[in-house]
């Protein structure tokens, strides 16, 4: 029961890294497109938005990465892996999506290289935070396959080709 219990919560892990890293790929394909292809520069925000708005957001992004943490953290625990291992693979998430909330906000048009940055920061948290919750090969695989979906997404969307 307990070696079951530990592959559903590796295939959570999984999906969840899987989901976020895809996010970011085509979020960093789309911010390349815009920003060498001569478009308008992606914004996530209207310029004149004031700060106490922008921190009321990176709050709110960073209170759901807790729970989202937390709650993986607590599969984790129940499918009978370590604290450490549990604290290695929710943290990573949760660094992850803190980032991304806040580069998202804090990050002018003109900034969009910063997704470039954290495309790298991602894909060492999952090689060197989640391989022993998801494992090296299994992370390797999906950084791959993300990035051949990203490297598609470039090449075969006409709009963001210069």
């Amino acid at each position: 029961m307990a070696q079951t219990s530990k592959t559903a919560v590796r295939r959570i892990v999984t999906t969840v890294f899987t989901f976020f890293f895809l996010c970011n790929v085509i979020l960093a394909v789309l911010a390349l497109g815009a920003t060498f292809g001569g478009g308008r520069p992606m914004s996530v925000l209207p310029e004149d938005t004031g700060p106490a708005i922008r921190v009321f957001i990176v709050l709110a992004g960073t209170a759901l990465a807790w729970l989202l943490a937390r709650w993986l953290y607590l599969q984790m625990l129940h499918g009978d892996f370590g604290p450490d291992e549990s604290a290695s693979g929710a943290a990573a998430l949760m660094v992850y999506l803190v980032l991304l909330f806040s580069g998202a906000v804090f990050a002018g048009p003109v900034l969009w290289a910063w997704l470039l940055l954290l495309l790298l920061v991602m894909i060492l948290i999952a090689l060197f935070g989640l391989r022993s919750t998801v494992g090296t090969l299994l992370a390797a695989i999906v950084i791959t396959v993300c990035l051949a979906t990203g490297v598609i997404l470039y090449y075969f969307l006409p709009s963001l080709q210069s």
